[in-house]
């Protein structure tokens, strides 16, 4: 059996000033916690990952952006290891996009527009800190789909040919910057 994915990409609408510097502060710490904890790794290549996010709790983001960071160093260290011969050691680039597992984002309606909350250096998510997104008629098919298991075979955008897709399981997301926005 073959999965299916969708990636529905969702640009943040009109983030203020203080958001966006936010999420820079909070791109340029997920770099840092990756590159940490992969020389963490390489000075002790057996490490747990309780140690590591120990390690890595000076750093300020949230405890589940930090294990992401981790997950994330971990898995190119091992690809490293199995390479090692072939690739120098790893480093990831000064602003990598933070990482979400399926966990850690929600999407949700609010007064009839589409807001996206994840867990960011403000505290804990509270329905004020979610952040409305841009949508059109296709990712809002897909955002209703993923939210409510259905499909609207009135819209313009459905096709026969989808109801072979299985029932929608919400996956890891990202936040990145592409253009300056």
């Amino acid at each position: 059996m073959s999965l299916n994915t969708i990636t529905i990409k969702v640009p943040l609408y009109r983030p203020t000033l203080v958001k966006q510097d936010m999420y820079r502060i909070m791109r340029a710490h997920f770099s840092q916690a990756s590159n940490q904890a992969l020389l963490y790794l390489q000075e002790g290549p057996v490490r747990k990952a309780t140690e590591l996010d120990r390690l890595l709790r000076s750093i300020p983001l949230p405890s589940t952006l930090l294990q992401e960071a981790r997950k994330l160093a971990v898995s190119r260290y091992q690809d490293w290891r199995k390479y090692a011969n072939t690739k120098g050691f790893p480093s990831f680039r000064a602003n990598l996009s933070i990482l979400f597992d399926n966990q850690n984002w929600r999407l949700r309606f609010d007064q009839g527009h589409l807001k996206i909350g994840i867990p960011t250096i403000e505290g804990h998510l509270t329905i004020d800190k979610y952040v409305p997104v841009s949508t059109n008629d296709y990712s809002l098919f897909w955002v209703n789909y993923l939210l409510t298991g259905e499909m609207d075979p009135n819209s313009k955008h459905y096709k026969p040919s989808y109801e072979g897709i299985s029932k929608p399981k919400k996956g890891n997301a990202q936040l990145f910057e592409c253009n300056g926005k």
